[in-house]
């Protein structure tokens, strides 16, 4: 993920894991296993894995935590609430709360998710690493109701447009992979010259159809480019940075950056005029802004957790609200984050 948290450049026989500026305690892992794809391409991260280079790591527990299925506890769905969902990456494991409780209502089990996307409806779309294919859960729901075929380039990264457009960015494919709506297949693609051996971290599109990709590459570094009415004719760089994570448009077409370097959400409006750090000093992966704009919820790489705080545009913001962590296994990085519904993108 870096432009979001970790990318991945493919060597001759492994893929290595690429941050851009983030740092932290080291530690070691082990192997990294290729799944089926085309041509050999996909790569996911098993545990343990050697691939990341330690001062990037948390601890991670042992074990791999791969597991499969779905099941709720005790809590009935309810299709007239907003549900707050997170994923962890090693472990799959996708919790989901409803907004403000931090009682986990239902869980739906993933193969590394990184970062997630809803559209308008609510319906929540995870792409699965290992499977290379993005899988639709209506709102509140733990059951499929439409599978996305990938380009098998492990998807890491969606966005929905207004229109039902799916963008789908890749960790080891430096491209956007584009479904027309109601397409199963990508109907076209974008590529991410910046990218190059690196990653399409994250993706999100906003009313005008100006789609933002975050990238990280070994020579351009990190940044955010932005695709005018989602055309390559129309790519130009929005910010380039040391390092950035997810990204998102607010209300007021500010683009959002969640940045794992600094531990911090940013709002850049043609140069950075906020910065908040993310609860107790964790480290932002992505977050997802409520509609009104009056909250933003980020996962917490660090302290295994999403973390709720008060957005406020360019003019303040970033008290905690709220801290989800019934669910989570400690030491497992969370990542991905929606508001099922409500969220800009």
């Amino acid at each position: 993920m870096r432009v979001t948290r970790i990318g991945y450049a493919l060597g001759v026989a492994a893929a290595v894991a690429v941050f851009a500026g983030c740092s932290g305690n080291g530690s070691s892992l082990g192997s990294v296993a290729q799944s089926p794809s085309m041509g050999g391409q996909s790569i996911v991260r098993n545990h343990p894995a050697s691939v990341i280079p330690s001062r990037f790591l948390k601890a991670f527990p042992n074990g791999n935590y791969q597991v499969t299925g779905h099941n709720w506890q005790s809590v009935k769905p309810d299709v007239n609430t907003t549900y707050v969902i997170g994923c962890q990456f090693f472990s799959g494991v996708c919790n989901m709360y409803k907004q403000n409780h931090n009682t986990v209502v239902g869980q739906i089990f993933a193969t590394y998710p990184n970062d997630i996307c809803v559209d308008a409806a609510g319906n929540v779309y995870i792409p699965e690493g290992t499977a290379n294919n993005i899988n639709v859960y209506p709102h509140g729901s733990t059951t499929v109701s439409r599978t996305l075929s990938g380009d098998g380039l492990q998807p890491s990264t969606c966005a929905v447009g207004s229109d039902g457009t799916v963008y789908v960015g890749d960790i080891v494919g430096a491209q956007v992979q584009v479904y027309a709506p109601a397409s199963n297949t990508p109907t076209s693609f974008l590529s991410e010259p910046n990218a190059v051996s690196g990653d399409v971290g994250g993706v999100s599109i906003d009313e005008h159809k100006n789609l933002a990709v975050t990238f990280s590459g070994p020579s351009a570094g990190a940044g955010v480019d932005v695709y005018t009415h989602a055309h390559q004719a129309g790519r130009h760089l929005l910010v380039n940075t040391s390092s950035v994570s997810g990204v998102t448009w607010d209300k007021q077409e500010n683009a959002v950056i969640t940045d794992l370097g600094i531990s911090s959400w940013e709002v850049f409006n043609g140069s950075v005029c906020n910065t908040q750090s993310v609860g107790n000093s964790g480290d932002a992966v992505f977050s997802a802004l409520n509609k009104p704009n009056t909250r933003i919820i980020s996962g917490d790489f660090l302290n295994s957790e999403l973390t709720q705080q008060s957005y406020a545009f360019c003019t303040g913001g970033g008290t905690i609200q709220k801290e989800y962590t019934s669910g989570f296994i400690a030491g497992d990085d969370v990542e991905g984050v929606v508001l099922s519904p409500g969220q800009t993108n």
